[in-house]
């Protein structure tokens, strides 16, 4: 199975196909570039929840993607500068819900981890991209 038909659920997947139409999984992403984790409501079910957005950047630096998760439960972080081993799950578990659609950990050393009811990829850019951004007066910051 491609790593495409892996994770369709995810809004925006093709941005980052598109750019990258090797990329072989999450790990490609090491650093933790900014976080923002902040309390919301949602209207339809009548409950405040958490979203998070989060700016990743390869190790190599090529790459900076922004990443949305939305109705973010069972939150940990125990750093956030390096993250050894990210990773996706989508989950087909749904005894609590949809609100565990996802699944999103760090493999290796368990310094992150939490569930999301959706992940969208709102961005991702390649070096050359920022620093145009950067050139024309517009500096990139991930948002």
């Amino acid at each position: 199975m491609s790593f495409e038909e892996t994770f369709h659920k995810i809004k925006g997947i093709e941005k980052l196909l598109q750019l990258n139409p090797r990329f072989y999984g999450w790990c490609y992403f090491g650093k933790i570039h900014s976080m923002y984790l902040y309390s919301d409501y949602d209207y339809e079910e009548w409950l405040e929840i958490q979203n998070l957005r989060m700016v990743m950047e390869s190790e190599d630096k090529e790459y900076r993607m922004t990443l949305f998760f939305r109705d973010v439960t069972s939150f940990y972080l125990a750093q956030s500068a390096g993250i050894s081993g990210f990773e996706i799950e989508c989950s087909d578990d749904h005894a609590f819900g949809d609100r565990r659609n996802f699944h999103v950990f760090d493999f290796e050393e368990g310094d992150i981890r939490f569930y999301c009811r959706e992940i969208e990829i709102e961005e991702v850019v390649n070096r050359e991209m920022i620093k145009r951004k950067e050139e024309g007066g517009l500096a990139y910051h991930g948002d």
